[in-house]
């Protein structure tokens, strides 16, 4: 960790002395909001605290020299606003259909065993295989997927797991182990469930996002307003 010279605490202090010598007050800290508190709201998208924080500690694990705020900008802009914009053009429907569809899938794979026999067994009638490349834990799925991946021992089985244009199960086949997690590689059985986005639909949630990141102004919950305003030039 870095030393701040003597001086400039000294200076820091004194001017802080001097504010309130003059009848200031110091800024209150903001209070950290719970679980389930919404810290985050743009048009009719909510995100609670615990939406915002909850891969985050995976993503400072692997995230190289990313700090904690660019990690909760990322799971803002990367994956939480394009999962919620998605959610409200697809009709419920065809969400639902695609969950069933999954958990339908998994119901049979652990009546088999939960592994991935079964899964190679049963998830061919629906266009399973191994994917192409093999994933890192920063790329190739989106990071609650990865979390899930690097988690599971190889030859386990995820659950459903819902994502933005449909539902994945996947199966950890093999893993290269580098000097830590961030450089480790996995390769993967994945059966995908579409819900039906059309091209134009994910060409329209795109640009819906592009346009709140570049002229919305979200209310931000003041204990996140430092990490997350950057993202927002119209504040």
């Amino acid at each position: 960790m870095r030393k701040v010279p003597a001086l400039l605490v000294a200076c820091l202090l004194a001017a802080g002395v001097y504010y309130l010598a003059r009848g200031g007050t110091a800024p209150p800290t903001p209070v950290e909001p719970g679980d389930r508190e919404v810290v985050f709201r743009i048009d009719r998208i909510e995100i609670t605290k615990g939406e915002l924080e909850e891969h985050a500690a995976f993503l400072e694990e692997v995230g190289g020299d990313r700090s904690p705020a660019q990690i909760r900008r990322f799971l803002l802009s990367d994956l939480l606003l394009p999962r919620r914009i998605a959610e409200s053009l697809i009709p419920e429907e065809n969400r639902r259909e695609a969950r069933e569809k999954a958990e339908a899938l998994a119901a049979v794979v652990a009546a088999k065993g939960g592994r991935l026999a079964a899964l190679r067994e049963e998830g061919a009638r629906f266009g399973g295989g191994e994917a192409p490349r093999p994933f890192t834990p920063t790329s190739g799925l989106p990071a609650d997927a990865l979390e899930i991946l690097f988690s599971l021992e190889i030859g386990a089985v995820s659950p459903p797991l819902e994502l933005r244009w449909g539902c994945l199960i996947l199966s950890p086949i093999s893993e290269k182990k580098g000097l830590d997690l961030r450089s480790t590689e996995r390769r993967a059985y994945t059966v995908f469930f579409p819900n039906g986005a059309t091209e134009a639909l994910k060409a329209e949630a795109d640009d819906i996002l592009r346009d709140l990141l570049r002229n919305g102004r979200p209310w931000i919950h003041p204990y996140y307003e430092d990490a997350l305003s950057p993202l927002f030039p119209s504040l």
